[in-house]
């Protein structure tokens, strides 16, 4: 996937990216205003879940493990120390991806670096004049890229590559 979707709405970037990552199961926080209808998005076996309120470490709501969780208007409305244990569950629950909309302007304690700091990139802006919004990504896909060095190619005994752990 390209650093940058191609967008011209949150709505359709979000359509896009779903798309894109073929995930089924999804988790929703926030106010689902803030990006436009999310329910009238089409997407075909795409199942949405509302995650407000839910536990972060568990990873899953009711039976459906999430592949990918969307935040939107949240993290404006939240204490940072709040938001950032919310973002860092899901991470460590090992959700496949986050995508965090943000409007940086209106929550003048968070910025890029905060982001870069807890593993996500920058992958879209949303500029309007009254609410700009930027789009942040964690994804597990695109995360850590393998490394050369870290295959059986470049090790002592290359049958056991993979097999021990200390």
């Amino acid at each position: 996937m390209p650093d940058q979707l191609s967008h011209s709405s949150p709505a359709e970037f979000l359509f896009q990216w779903l798309t894109e990552n073929d995930f089924r199961e999804v988790g929703f926080i926030g106010d689902q205003p803030a990006l436009a209808p999310i329910d009238l998005i089409p997407i075909n076996n795409v199942h949405i879940h509302d995650c407000n309120g839910q536990n972060p470490l568990k990873g899953s709501v009711g039976n459906h493990s999430l592949q990918a969780v969307v935040v939107s208007g949240v993290l404006e409305h939240r204490t940072k120390p709040e938001a950032i244990q919310m973002l860092a569950g899901y991470r460590n629950a090992l959700v496949g991806a986050i995508l965090v909309f943000v409007d940086l302007a209106e929550s003048n304690q968070w910025s890029h670096a905060d982001f870069y700091g807890l593993g996500f990139k920058n992958i879209a802006h949303f500029p309007h004049p009254k609410h700009p919004l930027h789009a942040f990504e964690y994804n597990l896909q695109t995360y850590n890229h393998k490394r050369l060095w870290n295959t059986p190619q470049y090790w002592a005994n290359p049958e056991n590559f993979g097999k021990y752990w200390w």
